[in-house]
Parts: structure tokens; sequence; C-alpha cells
């Protein structure tokens, strides 16, 4: 591929009427989007703004959103997503760590910060602008672009930094390429752009023509009436929203034939839920795996590869894994230890953790902070954090072991469990939702019925809902601080 940046693919299609992007019931071609980008261009170098400048983006899923990316491409500057979630307090914090020079949001708020000037933008404004290309001078794509973070499921979120080159060879070589995206696809973009799927996502119709549906969040009957009635045919989502959609598709209230791909990224599924979806729907289903850091690293095609129902794949092209044990030392097939990735899609480090980034890798291999396994056949196969690695007694206990049997008990939505120390012994504690109320005794004596004694939950906590981080994904962090407060209240 050529030295290019994003903004070169969407001029390469700015007199196309096609529709690039639906928001509700907006429709945007790519001649439209062009000419946006150009006017939210000139509205940022009215303010200021200047090639190389850090600015920080505020905003849901929006067009503003895409509108504000592919005219800091066009202008040279670097971007730094930050999560709509936060509490202004958390936000002012990402500001005063990172000292973006400006902050471009559509969201009523009001922000003091020392560094950083609050820009107002919306769609409306954007229309109003000038439509008049200025000349910007050419920036290598290889410099910084991207100032995303991990996702802090499991430990607080890292800013990482990605080139634009290498944003669109992640674009390409993990979802184009790999599930042959054309320009008559239609994609669904449901986790928030602001994160490095989402993101991803967002413009992919940049790059192959293809049209994106875009919902503004993740809502299981409002994906799947989207999925139905755009007619999509192609959707990545996390684990996490794949076993939240299960139990509408049982029922058969959506028609969902237009779906040619589905893939569960995130956190892998259970095998049993994998076989339902492949017994449910006709479309093609694929697991994957990959970091923040890496991108995807490993993807399989389940319903071609059926007899590998639990692995989260083969390595893509031109990456490389290997499992290494404590001293670094590569283990045979089968044999547990933490995933080591060598790819050309790394990140370019840590923001301003020079030591950080030096001791996340070995080699030219990152070291994800993985627990898996490679077969004889070289398919991955992915064991939990481990920073999650229990010992119960003096055995290695992998929670995600755990979930998959109670996963599979009827009525239970989702599962965690948590390992917390308790007279000097590790203790097991299942989180769980359910459909209806399911005593502890109840699901006590399946887990000894499927399980190994050490494996079987000290307790079993119901909750209404597991909480998530921004993407999706169960916070398990969240679970952790939950008991701290319920060992302080007894």
């Amino acid at each position: 591929m050529k030295e290019v940046r994003i903004f070169d693919f969407l001029l390469d299609k700015k007199h196309s009427k096609a529709v690039a992007y639906e928001f509700g019931n907006k429709t945007f071609s790519f001649n439209e989007i062009y000419n946006l980008t150009i006017k939210t261009a000139n509205i940022l170098l009215s303010k200021g703004i200047k090639p190389k400048d850090n600015i920080a983006l505020l905003f849901d899923n929006s067009p503003e959103f895409i509108l504000s990316v592919l005219a800091s491409d066009f202008l040279c500057l670097r971007i730094i997503p930050i999560n709509t979630k936060l509490s202004k307090e958390q936000t002012l914090q990402i500001l005063e760590e990172l000292k973006p020079k400006f902050l471009l949001t559509n969201l009523s708020i009001q922000l003091t910060s020392t560094y950083t000037e609050l820009i107002h933008l919306d769609l409306e404004t954007i229309r109003e602008g000038y439509l008049k290309q200025v000349d910007i001078k050419k920036c290598s794509p290889d410099e910084p672009f991207l100032i995303s973070t991990t996702s802090g499921s499991t430990s607080k979120p890292k800013p990482i930094v990605l080139s634009t080159s290498t944003k669109i060879k992640r674009a390409f070589e993990t979802v184009i390429d790999l599930y042959k995206v054309k320009d008559e696809d239609v994609l669904i973009v449901s986790t928030p752009m602001y994160h490095t799927l989402g993101f991803r996502l967002s413009l992919i119709p940049i790059y192959s023509g293809c049209k994106a549906v875009i919902i503004e969040k993740f809502e299981p009957q409002d994906w799947l009436y989207t999925v139905s009635i755009k007619k999509v045919s192609l959707s990545i989502l996390v684990s996490s929203q794949i076993r939240s959609i299960l139990p509408y598709i049982r029922k058969g209230e959506y028609d969902l034939s237009s779906l040619r791909c589905l893939v569960s990224s995130s956190s892998s599924l259970s095998g049993v839920e994998k076989e339902e979806i492949l017994n449910l729907l006709s479309c093609d289903f694929h697991e994957m795996y990959g970091t923040s850091e890496t991108s995807t690293v490993s993807d399989i095609n389940l319903r071609e590869f059926r007899a590998k129902i639990e692995s989260v794949g083969y390595p893509l092209k031109n990456v490389e894994v290997a499992i290494i044990d404590e001293q670094g030392n590569r283990l045979k097939p089968k044999e547990v230890g933490e995933i080591a990735v060598k790819t050309p899609l790394i990140f370019s480090g840590y923001l301003n953790m020079e030591q950080e980034t030096k001791r996340a890798f070995l080699g030219d291999y990152f070291l994800t902070g993985d627990l898996g396994y490679m077969d004889e056949d070289g398919f991955l196969y992915y064991k939990g954090r481990k920073k999650f690695l229990y010992k119960v007694g003096a055995i290695n206990v992998f929670p995600e072991d755990v979930e998959s049997v109670i996963l599979s008990y009827n009525g239970i939505k989702e599962c965690a469990v948590v390992g917390v120390q308790e007279g000097g012994e590790t203790k097991l504690i299942a989180f769980y939702s359910a459909e209806d109320e399911i005593r502890e005794s109840e699901l006590r004596k399946f887990c000894f019925q499927k399980l190994a004694s050490y494996q079987v939950p000290y307790r079993f906590i119901q909750l209404e809902e597991l909480p998530k981080n921004h993407v999706g994904k169960i916070d398990r962090r969240a679970l952790e601080v939950y008991l701290l407060g319920v060992s302080k209240n007894d």
C-alpha cells in the first residue's frame, strides 16, 4: 500500500453520491462527507488550530465525531478521543495529564482547564461553514495521529499512540481484507467510536466504499431491529453484546438473514454459546483475539473450523504468537503461559511512559498479560488475564473455566468470577445476573457436579446487571471494589 493518509481515501470518493453513513433518519453521501470535512477543517483553522496540535474529541457516536476525525487527519492534527461516560472530574484529569490544546464536543458541558480551550462543534454549525479547500502541507503517515486508551477492564487505562499508517493497515488487515468487505456491504457500528474498535469500524466506509449504519449506543433490541431493517451484512460485537442478543435470537423475532458475517471480539464466548450461535444463524461466525496495543492477533471462522470451537483463532498473516513462561522460555503445544505477540500492527508506545513501554516487550514480542496455549495445529486458546489467575490451595484456577460452567446453567445471562483474600487463603466469588432469581444453593450444587471442588466458588452473588466498561466488557475492577464495600459494611 502506498504512503497515504485517511483523507486521501475520501478524496478519491469526493464526487460519489453513494450513501456512506446513516445516523438514525439522516444519510450522508461520500460527497457530503467530503464537503462537510472541508468545512470542519476551515472552522478548526479559524479557531487557531495548527498542524500537529493535540486536540481532544468528546463525542458520542455521531456525524460530528467522524467529521472531526477526517478534518484532523486533513490538518495533520493528533487526536485524543475521550470516553463520554466519564465524570467531569475524570475528563478534567485526562485533560490535565495529556494537555491537548483544544477540546471539540457537541455535548452541553462546561469545562475549565488550564491547558485546553473548549470548542462546541455541532452539525448545524459545520453546515454553515466555508467550503473552500485550503492547501495543507503533507505530513508523514508514520507520525502520531491517534492517542487512545486501553479498555481498563482489569487495570488503570493507559494512553497508547498509533500512527496514521498503522490505523490504515489495521483497517485493511483486520477488517476489510479479513472479512472481505465490498462496497455493497452494510456495516453496523454499535460500539463507542471513542474506543479503538468503534473508531476503526467507523472509518471502514472511507476506505472501502461500503455503507455504515451508526447507532448511538448498543441496546440488544435496537441492534437486532437495525440489522433487520437496514439489511446489515457485517457486524463486530464484543462477546457480552452477543450474549445479550441470544435470548431474542432464540425467539426468532427478527429477520437476520442479511447478515453474512458476525464477529465476536473482546473476551471469548463459551463453546456452548458459540455452538448455539452457529445453530441459530446461517452466516459465518468468527471469534477473534487481540488487544488495543496489537490490534487483531488471531481469527477463526467457526463455521469452517467447528472442531476448534474453543479456539480464538489462527494468527493473522505476518503475525507471530509465542506462549512463554515466567522466564521468557517458549512453551510446547497445550502448555499454558503468557501470550506474546509480534505484529506489524503494533502500537507506537504508551504516551509519556517510556519505561512502561519497554517493560511491555520481550524483544520484538509484546507481552499481552493474557494467558493461553496453542494446539499442535497452531490455533490459539485464551485462558484469561494473567493477573486473574488464582491459586486456590496450591492449584491454579482460571476464572473463565468456572464462568463457562455457570453460564451453562439455565437462565444465567452473564457471570464473572473474582478471587479475594480471606484468612490468608484465596476464595472465589461468583457474580452473576439471571432472568429470574436463582438460589445460591442451586448454583453451588450444579457447580459441584461440573467442576473440581477447588473450582467451586465460595460465594455466589446475584446482581441485576454486572458492571461494564465503555466497550461493554465486564468490569472486574468494579466487582473488586464492590466486594471491598460489602466487607466494610459487614
